[in-house]
């Protein structure tokens, strides 16, 4: 597909009906060397042939460990492959950096979202056109093949291949290897769905087209319904017209904040992270009515001050500090993340507790519902517990993404 891409925009350039293109390539060091050495010789030898000038990157092999540890071995070099395409754009004034993702990727990007319980903005795709990163100069990533089907970028790859008398591209192995979710979702997946399902390829393309028509419709109409105000590097605005929005909107909304306030490396926020502000209803006033700390996690914090909620970068303060609160909820992603009311950390006793279960795990205040460690009722369990009657309802629970309770502790991080 990339080298189908280039090879169309060779020749636009040539024609002058578009600028001067350059062909990136970044080496994350995670193939072997003979696999490289071949790859490396066909890509020279093609972008010669094109007269294409190419421009390579290789990643720093500590950066790429911390990269993969953080974000996963796909996010990682995602993170990297990204920092190095900006880098070579900027350095070679080039507005735009072209991907050569295709349909069926779209297909590959909404099943993976769809089961992972993603919400409206990931149900959304990937999208045409996009800043590569969060900063407002950024160039400008497009992916002008998006809505081709991979069947016909075969078929132009076998007539280029006649055409040059050798094969062009190299296939990266890595693609084989099933224990990559979107490998796996492309080799064993997608084709049972598509027996079963003929016609998935347009449905699902025309889903992601009117999910984004109704996303951006959203990001055009809640700023004025919500009054929304810049304030100290996020936003401010009305808490019971946020509380007021559908669930999923809250969710959708915060994830639309935390993308344009915090670095693109603080890692892709999950609608998860949000399920006690999306539990919560107008009708709690006892916790609307006081200054809340909804949310801490992905670089923001979310907290109330009378009737008015920020969303804020982690460290920002509210004329100072909110000092009264009544609901908490931290996103943990790991034992070094900031967990507890104060801003200090898991205890090694409770990380040992619950060391069977990886991170990232949520720390909330307790609501209406909330069932115990033993699956059982927590009001009762909180009784055999915890003998401090007024000090049970300030107790928080950890648990999973999946939302379950795994222990419970006191506002000062006491296991109980």
């Amino acid at each position: 597909d990339s080298a189908v891409l280039l090879y169309v925009l060779s020749q636009l350039s040539k024609q002058k009906k578009i600028a001067k293109i350059y062909a990136a390539r970044f080496h994350h060091g995670l193939r072997s060397q003979d696999e490289m050495d071949r790859e490396t010789e066909i890509v020279s030898w093609f972008t010669r042939t094109l007269g294409v000038e190419l421009v390579e990157g290789r990643a720093d092999e500590n950066r790429m460990d911390d990269a993969c540890q953080t974000f996963g071995l796909e996010g990682g070099a995602r993170i990297l492959r990204y920092e190095f395409l900006e880098d070579t754009a900027r350095r070679l004034a080039c507005p735009l950096i072209a991907f050569g993702h295709h349909q069926r990727d779209q297909q590959e990007t909404l099943i993976a979202r769809f089961f992972a319980g993603s919400g409206l903005s990931g149900l959304a795709g990937i999208p045409a056109r996009r800043r590569v990163s969060r900063q407002g100069d950024a160039p400008l990533l497009v992916r002008p093949m998006l809505d081709i089907e991979y069947a016909k970028i075969e078929v132009a790859a076998e007539n280029l291949c006649t055409q040059f008398g050798r094969v062009f591209y190299h296939n990266d192995s890595s693609n084989q290897d099933n224990s990559i979710q979107r490998n796996s979702i492309r080799n064993s997946l997608l084709p049972e769905l598509q027996r079963h399902f003929p016609g998935m390829q347009s449905s699902m393309q025309r889903l992601a087209g009117d999910v984004r028509d109704i996303v951006s419709w959203h990001e055009q109409i809640l700023p004025g319904y919500l009054q929304e105000q810049e304030e100290a590097g996020g936003v401010k605005l009305k808490l019971k017209a946020f509380f007021s929005l559908p669930p999923a909107l809250r969710s959708n909304y915060l994830m639309r904040i935390q993308n344009r306030i915090v670095p693109e490396k603080t890692g892709r926020i999950s609608r998860k992270a949000f399920a006690a502000i999306e539990n919560f209803s107008l009708s709690d006033s006892s916790v609307l009515s006081k200054n809340t700390h909804f949310f801490r996690g992905f670089g923001i914090i979310v907290k109330s001050q009378g009737d008015t909620l920020y969303v804020l970068p982690q460290g920002s303060g509210i004329n100072g500090q909110v000092q009264e609160t009544d609901f908490f909820s931290s996103f943990v992603e790991s034992a070094t993340t900031p967990a507890l009311p104060d801003g200090s950390l898991l205890s090694a006793t409770v990380i040992e507790h619950v060391s069977a279960i990886n991170f990232p795990l949520m720390i909330r205040s307790m609501l209406p519902g909330d069932t115990a460690p033993d699956g059982k009722k927590m009001k009762k369990w909180l009784q055999k517990h915890c003998s401090d009657a007024h000090m049970r309802p300030k107790c928080l629970l950890i648990e999973n993404l999946a939302g379950k309770t795994l222990a419970v502790i006191s506002p000062e991080g006491v296991l109980l």
